[in-house]
């Protein structure tokens, strides 16, 4: 499988994928960063030959930081609120890592914050 992502440095050593956060300065999840992180975490899920996931920083100061708050004040705020009664991208994204079956261990030194990172 060729994990060619932008905003991901994924090593794979045997069973074990060591994936490195890289979105300098701070890991904010911008709209790319989480485009990708859909796009992993199913490539994570489908690829028989993993059995443990590491996600750690390429920053030691920061973890991951919030979505991108420029990116939520440009969402449209007209007409009322709506509640979907399918599972969005992100409840999907969440609930692929709560299912696949691998470990997933996230290496956390430096700040996390927002999102439900904290």
């Amino acid at each position: 499988m060729p994990y060619d992502y932008q905003l991901f440095d994924v090593v794979k050593n045997g069973r074990l994928a060591n994936i490195t956060i890289n979105a300098p300065p701070i890991n904010i999840i911008t709209l790319e960063m989480y485009e990708e992180l859909l796009a992993l975490s199913e490539e994570l899920d489908t690829d028989p030959d993993l059995s443990v996931i590491v996600f750690k920083s390429a920053d030691p100061d920061f973890f991951i930081a919030h979505f991108d708050v420029e990116l939520i004040l440009s969402f449209p705020i007209e007409g009322p609120a709506e509640r979907s009664t399918e599972p969005n991208p992100f409840h999907i994204l969440c609930n692929r890592f709560r299912t696949m079956d691998k470990i997933t261990i996230a290496q956390v030194e430096g700040r996390v914050g927002g999102g439900g990172n904290e």
